[in-house]
């Protein structure tokens, strides 16, 4: 009868024996980054347990630690590619890792570590939460735990989707928001940043004066204003050109922004109406010219020509005197006859241009009483909010009770596809104006600032003109006059139509009895080319009175 010892030495012997080769492993130790909110053990901590767990034992042999941060829902890591191939070749036969899901979370990864098990080349693997044993039970039982990993891993992506199609359908942009907004985590909104906000809607306003490029507010932002790039991840340098252009052309600042090929109107406060977003389109993406200019003259296409209609074109000329001058003509590009309109000198057309800014100017009376009318209306514009919201209301909720309703006429297929967009298109422009109309009552004095802010150009754009740059000598014209033509010499201009009803408010004696100001000043907000110069004449108060105040300090 043989002994346990006898029987060890016999039989069991034999197998310890072949166990004592030591185990050549590799450490493996991953981490991605949606594990970040799951709290899974970081890499430096699973590299310690399992340096703790199996440090100490005799027959394991560590070769080598790969550490990687990538996730494992696909095949493609290369470090996990890299490990298995030195496997392959012969040089470890055993994998040390906290988990079995931070080896595979997908079927061909996991499929190549089992086949590497089932060819003998991988003896043995280890974990330091799940205990294997390299039979026909324990790779069975290895697969399901494989298995259930990618299951986990795909269920972890249903929901995601999920929650990502309700948090778009919500109105909510995922992702980091642009330059001007900022994620609230408290929330999850996305909300107006204080900082940005304003000077993102002053780029805005510059290209919608027509005076600016693209290129050209970049310049401004970055040279006159220093704005730089907000410090999230990266930024916090100077803000660039392409930046600026990314900024102008993104329509999430207009209040929409496009999810799978769906453009989707978002919660968050929107930055500029969408008529602001798509004139400002057409301005930055005009036809460069085929040549660079090297003369900038502020009146080019400003004034036609009261000969045949044409546009007023500048070129420099030297006299017998050899004195260089610049003067203004016809382009006479016109299908009749020449035109025969005689030229103008630049210093002329500057002087005519400047008596009529002269003879606009209101006198020290009528500038009071513009001053107090002004604060007048602001006054009743917060009287009358609360009236006008509610008539503004009922006719956005009829607006959209119609948007139903054509919707309802094309499901039954009562109206064609041509008829269904033109109408939806005009009452969503409709309910557009009307949302801006409501977000404008939510401060009452929204239609008097602009006014209020462009009004000093009234009664100082003569003084202004004669020593402002080109630039602004451009800007003083386009935003004060409408319809200038030049006709044997003699500039005939009118008023635009902000300045007009700014000068009619003058001569109106404080209390505004006789005045229909109110009807007159919800044209004005609703005329975009009136918006427009209105913008124009406070980018001009402010360049001049922001110098003055540079030059002060």
């Amino acid at each position: 009868m043989e002994t346990i010892d006898e029987a060890e030495a016999a039989g069991l012997g034999g197998r310890r024996g072949r166990s004592e080769r030591p185990l050549r492993c590799f450490l493996y130790c991953r981490k991605s980054t949606e594990d970040d909110k799951r709290q899974v053990a970081s890499i430096e901590s699973q590299r310690m347990e399992l340096q703790r767990v199996f440090g100490a034992l005799p027959n394991l042999m560590v070769l080598d630690i790969y550490e990687e941060a990538q996730s494992a829902k696909s095949p493609g890591r290369p470090l996990f590619a890299e490990m298995l191939s030195r496997i392959e070749r012969g040089e470890a036969d055993c994998i040390l890792s906290w988990a079995p899901d931070r080896l595979a979370r997908n079927s061909v990864d996991g499929g190549h570590i089992i086949y590497l098990l089932d060819r003998g080349i991988l003896r043995d693997l280890k974990f330091a939460t799940y205990t294997f044993e390299n039979n026909s039970q324990g790779k069975f039982m290895l697969s399901i735990m494989f298995g259930q990993s990618k299951y986990y891993s795909d269920a972890l992506s249903d929901n995601v989707k999920r929650g990502n199609r309700t948090r778009v359908m919500k109105g909510w942009r995922l992702g980091s928001p642009p330059i001007g907004y900022l994620n609230d985590p408290t929330t999850k909104a996305i909300t107006v940043d204080p900082v940005y906000f304003p000077l993102v809607r002053r780029m805005f306003d510059q290209v919608l004066t027509g005076g600016y490029s693209a290129k050209q507010v970049a310049r401004i932002a970055r040279d006159e204003w220093g704005t730089t790039s907000p410090k999230r991840r990266k930024g916090g340098g100077p803000i660039t050109d392409s930046g600026v252009h990314r900024i102008l052309t993104n329509p999430f600042y207009a209040g929409v922004f496009d999810w799978e090929g769906k453009v989707i109107r978002g919660a968050h406060e929107p930055l500029v109406s969408l008529e602001d977003f798509k004139l400002v389109q057409k301005v930055i993406r005009r036809p460069s010219e085929q040549r660079p200019k090297r003369h900038h003259f502020p009146f080019v296409g400003v004034i036609r020509c009261g000969g045949c209609g044409a546009g007023i074109t500048a070129q420099f000329a030297t006299n017998r005197y050899g004195v260089r001058y610049l003067y203004y003509r016809c382009t006479r590009k016109g299908s009749g006859p020449p035109c025969r309109q005689p030229y103008i000198r630049a210093e002329a057309l500057e002087v005519q241009i400047a008596d009529w800014l002269e003879s606009i100017r209101p006198g020290s009376n009528e500038e009071a009483n513009l001053r107090r009318n002004l604060d007048a209306l602001r006054s009743r514009a917060s009287a009358s909010a609360h009236t006008i919201r509610e008539s503004v209301e009922t006719a956005l909720r009829e607006t959209q009770a119609h948007l139903t309703e054509l919707l309802q006429l094309r499901l039954r297929r009562l109206v064609d596809d041509e008829d269904f967009a033109q109408q939806r298109s005009g009452l969503q422009a409709e309910a557009e104006r009307l949302t801006r109309r409501l977000s404008e009552l939510d401060r009452p004095e929204g239609r008097i600032e602009p006014i209020k802010a462009a009004a000093p150009l009234s009664i100082l754009a003569a003084d202004w003109f004669r020593t402002a740059d080109d630039a602004v000598k451009r800007l003083i014209v386009k935003s004060t006059g409408s319809n200038l033509v030049l006709t044997n010499k003699i500039l005939s201009v009118e008023a635009a139509k902000w300045l007009a009803w700014v000068l009619g408010l003058s001569l109106c004696p404080s209390g505004l009895g006789d005045c229909d100001e109110a009807r007159t000043l919800a044209e004005l907000s609703d005329d975009p080319i009136a918006r427009h110069q209105l913008l124009m004449a406070a980018e001009v108060v402010w360049r001049i009175q922001g110098e003055g105040l540079r030059k002060a300090a």
